[in-house]
């Protein structure tokens, strides 16, 4: 095999192992707002429950406010998706699929 062959497969073999260890490792997170949808006010404690992925659970605070965080998880081929429930007393759920940095909307019963 020539010089030059040589060096094609390396670089191939490289750039491959390089793809794999990039696409193996992806975090995912939740964080935004949950507000009342006809009044557009923040609603306190609404229980934020990752269905995917995580599967962690935190209440919203009194400004709407909520973050779920994950560490580096394997995820060959892109990042798998995160569902999150939204629910509290007197609402209706919801289920959002990767909702980050997103305003959620809840209705009154």
């Amino acid at each position: 095999m020539n010089l030059r062959k040589k060096l094609i497969l390396k670089i191939c073999f490289s750039a491959a192992v390089l793809f794999l260890f990039i696409s193996c490792e992806c975090s995912r997170s939740a964080n935004g707002k949950v507000l009342d949808e006809e009044t557009q006010l923040p609603i306190d404690s609404v229980l934020v429950k990752a269905l995917t992925v995580l599967y962690g659970e935190v209440l919203s605070d009194s400004t709407g406010n909520y973050f779920l965080g994950s560490e580096m998880t394997g995820a060959v081929g892109g990042c798998p998706d995160l569902e999150v429930s939204y629910s509290k007393k007197g609402y209706q759920s919801r289920i959002v699929v990767n909702p980050d940095k997103s305003v959620i909307y809840l209705k009154k019963e």
